[in-house]
């Protein structure tokens, strides 16, 4: 359910670093191992593309 929830709010636009606060979570590694993030998404939240 954490999964998802992190996934939830990358996919809104929630940067990873606001994820790892909302999770708790100490290291940003413990964040991204929450998180599978697509190459669409990867390059819209890099370059800001149109999905």
């Amino acid at each position: 359910m954490r999964h998802t929830y992190a996934q939830n709010l990358l996919e809104t636009g929630v940067s990873i670093f606001e994820i790892k606060e909302m999770l708790g979570h100490d290291k940003i590694e413990s964040t991204k191992n929450y998180l599978h993030i697509h190459i669409k998404l990867m390059r819209k939240v890099l370059f800001d593309e149109e999905l």
